[in-house]
């Protein structure tokens, strides 16, 4: 039965919008009922869901515009008055189950936000850090796929008219050669960075590793920190290289060995003191909150886990809609609207209330 093809089209961007948003039995029965008055069953919330990712799943996969005339946006410039674009890359874990509800490993769907980062020439307001141009890429591919698709929505919203390109990430493997490989061509300038909570989690650690007292350890990783965002990752390194730790514990020696590595496999990306300078961004909030936003908020409930294809199909919906704003910096942002739907097939370990998602239908996939 093909019953999604029976609504009218805004019917069915309602139903999606309550499958993506919710659990299939909450979203048909509150969500649903909420927004339109309307009700619908479970079965066809999930249903019509599942189509509408795999509609807009082989759209990016042929590189058709999910929009008919994608506005391009106008790049925001930094202190030296240059026109800034973002990407920012990073991978999250979705929990699994096998084909009788057993665990399995957890798979890593890639999450991209490209974005235009907070203006540093405009006037310093409350509202001045809030970041209203936001498309998020999603989806449970490899990073060559990932490219393929980013390089797309980058075309889409005008990034060759930027300067520069900021890409920013953890140093996960693959992500740097992923964005370089979407802008290439596009890009006047791309400058790699490293994010900087990321590279003060490391420090962290290893103070704790260092420092046997707590408040000695936190002035040691506030001291490293300072040092890296005021004079950069060189600097820190010969500070780190410097250390004797000839006599000190193997598990001391490993994890000063294993930090330096580190610093040095990213020395290219840790130039902060030009970053700060230049008013660009140097922090995780903005794909960290893609993360929750795009898969998170869906995928990642209590008690939930997700056979593949389910994952790859549900991934990339909240993507093709244009967001609402979100914080520079913060780690929580914008609820909008779903992008990029795939089909999903979820598990709740948790028995709710008349809960019909795919618990039943998951086991005859």
């Amino acid at each position: 039965m093909h019953i999604e093809g029976e609504q009218t089209l805004g019917y069915r961007e309602v139903l999606t919008l309550a499958g993506v948003h919710e659990a299939f039995a909450a979203g048909a029965e509150r969500l649903l009922h909420k927004m339109t008055g309307l009700r619908a069953s479970a079965a066809l919330v999930q249903r019509v869901t599942e189509v509408v990712g795999e509609m807009i799943s082989k759209a990016r996969e042929e590189s058709v515009p999910l929009q008919e005339a994608p506005r391009v946006w106008d790049w925001n410039l930094d202190e030296h008055s240059q026109k800034v674009a973002c990407l920012s890359l990073d991978l999250t874990s979705v929990a699994q189950q096998g084909a009788h509800g057993e665990k399995r490993d957890g798979r890593l769907p890639v999450v991209v936000a490209i974005f235009n980062p907070a203006s540093s020439a405009a006037a310093k307001t409350r509202r001045s850090h809030e970041i209203r141009d936001i498309h998020d890429v999603a989806g449970l591919m490899s990073l060559e796929q990932m490219s393929h698709q980013l390089r797309d929505e980058a075309k889409a919203v005008g990034l060759a008219a930027a300067d520069v390109v900021l890409v920013l990430s953890d140093g996960g493997a693959g992500l740097e050669n992923c964005a370089l490989e979407a802008v290439a061509g596009l890009s006047r300038e791309t400058v790699l960075i490293l994010d900087f909570h990321h590279a003060h989690d490391h420090l962290v650690e290893f103070a704790k590793v260092d420092c046997e007292e707590a408040s000695s350890r936190s002035a040691l990783a506030s001291q490293w920190s300072s040092l890296l965002k005021e004079q950069g990752g060189q600097a820190l390194m010969t500070t780190l290289t410097a250390l004797d730790l000839t006599t000190r514990h193997p598990t001391v020696q490993e994890a000063h060995r294993q930090l330096l590595g580190d610093f040095r496999n990213n020395s290219h990306r840790t130039d902060y003191p030009r970053y700060v300078k230049n008013g660009w961004p140097i922090g995780s909030g903005v794909i960290e909150s893609a993360c929750k936003r795009v898969i998170g908020q869906r995928l990642k409930g209590p008690g939930m886990r997700w056979r593949e294809p389910g994952t790859h199909a549900r991934s990339p919906q909240p993507a093709a809609s244009p967001s609402a704003p979100t914080t520079a910096g913060s780690s929580s942002g914008n609820t909008s609207p779903p992008d990029n739907h795939q089909h999903l097939r979820c598990t709740h370990s948790s028995t709710l209330a008349g809960d019909r998602d795919s618990r039943h239908l998951v086991s005859r996939h």
